[in-house]
């Protein structure tokens, strides 16, 4: 049999696509051990959300930030000094998780730092699809939501592994495999991502606002940036802060918890192929509005029903929205910027779009402590309603 030779274009771009399910593997099995050893030291709801707005708000200050590097200094050596750099915070945190007693306020320091990097590593990782994408003669389309697939089944295969790794090994175990799973995620990047030369820029102070300049005066991405930034706010609210405190609510050990949030992950899996499948059978404002309504769904669910198998269809549903709008907005954001400024005006948006949810996750999670479950999801559907009626208003953003 004749071996199919893959043209050297082609095999750089799947590598970086697997690079980001490396990354997302590590993030997914890192990011449930630590829920879990929060969600045990008796911090309740509150501290959870302060684990999830303290990740949020580093990534508010890595993307724009990551965005100058990657434009100055090239996508692979920052995807490179970003993941090396978040792996010495890492390996503290499964050193310090491995003793009895551990400062709450000295892990999240630590998340604080772990997370300030991956901002410059996701921008890296994301800012030159559209240039592999097109010397591998794929449509960018196609490519964001391959590239959600594979993200998708990375987040399926994190969350049950981290679970049964707590359970059966502990926190400080699971927090090494994740390190090393970001090492390869790093050794992956530095042999695919394109060797690029270094931008001479006229006044360097002037780089961090360029991003954002662009997102001003481009008539559609302002309007597009409040969307998403609505819409990741609910998002994250209810993955990071009401469906892990439900979980244990309910009783779920750390496997039930990976279950519940596999289910999310498996949602997002099956949305990015639907999108695949229905990029020439419906426009993307379309299923994207549908998605909406979708992850609305999903929220009113919980808050009339929380049990098991609400908590679970729930997620799925959450996880199947999220995977279909994925890869409309990373398409239509990529598009807005040409190639010198992408890094700045994608971590720009990035940043903007996240700066909702660190306050959201926050106040989701003494809502719960002082309130109620139900209120704290009505409140997030407010959140999906709002970005529903934007949408409309400004029907050029998507």
């Amino acid at each position: 049999m004749q071996r199919i030779a893959i043209p050297p274009a082609r095999r750089r771009l799947h590598a970086v696509i697997a690079a980001g399910g490396l990354s997302n593997l590590s993030e997914g099995m890192g990011g449930l051990a630590l829920l879990w050893y929060v969600l045990q030291s008796g911090g309740g709801a509150s501290a959870v959300g302060l684990l999830a707005a303290l990740s949020l708000g580093a990534m508010i200050v890595g993307l724009p930030l990551g965005g100058i590097l990657v434009d100055r200094y090239g996508a692979r050596r920052i995807a490179i000094a970003g993941s090396v750099a978040g792996t010495i915070p890492v390996a503290c945190l499964a050193l310090l998780t491995g003793q009895e007693t551990v400062l709450l306020s000295l892990v999240f320091a630590l998340v604080l730092l772990a997370e300030l990097p991956d901002g410059a590593v996701l921008t890296a990782l994301e800012a030159r699809l559209p240039e592999l994408a097109a010397g591998a003669g794929y449509s960018l389309e196609r490519v964001n939501a391959v590239d959600d697939v594979i993200d998708g089944i990375s987040g399926v295969a994190a969350v049950p592994l981290a679970g049964v790794s707590v359970a059966m090994f502990g926190v400080s175990f699971t927090l090494w495999i994740a390190l090393v799973c970001g090492l390869l995620a790093t050794i992956v990047a530095a042999f695919s991502l394109p060797a690029e030369s270094k931008e001479v820029l006229p006044r360097a102070l002037a780089a961090p606002f360029q991003g954002f300049k662009m997102i001003v005066f481009e008539r559609s991405a302002l309007p597009l940036v409040l969307i998403v930034a609505l819409l990741i706010a609910a998002f994250n609210a209810l993955e990071e802060v009401v469906v892990p405190v439900v979980s244990v609510e309910v009783g779920f050990g750390p496997e039930g918890l990976g279950i519940v949030m596999a289910s999310a992950g498996i949602g997002a899996l099956l949305g990015a192929t639907i999108y695949i499948g229905s990029i020439r059978l419906a426009k993307p404002r379309t299923i994207f509005l549908g998605a909406v309504l979708v992850l609305l769904a999903s929220l009113i669910a919980v808050a009339v029903q929380p049990n098991w198998p609400v908590l679970l269809g729930a997620a799925f549903l959450a996880g199947l929205s999220a995977g279909t709008i994925s890869p409309i907005v990373n398409t239509r954001l990529q598009r807005f910027a040409p190639t010198p400024l992408r890094g700045r005006f994608l971590g720009a948006v990035g940043a903007l779009v996240v700066s909702i949810s660190p306050v959201t996750a926050l106040l989701s999670g003494v809502g719960v402590d002082r309130f109620s479950v139900e209120l704290v999801l009505i409140a997030l559907a407010s959140l999906c309603a709002a970005c529903l009626a934007t949408a409309v208003m400004f029907p050029d953003a998507l």
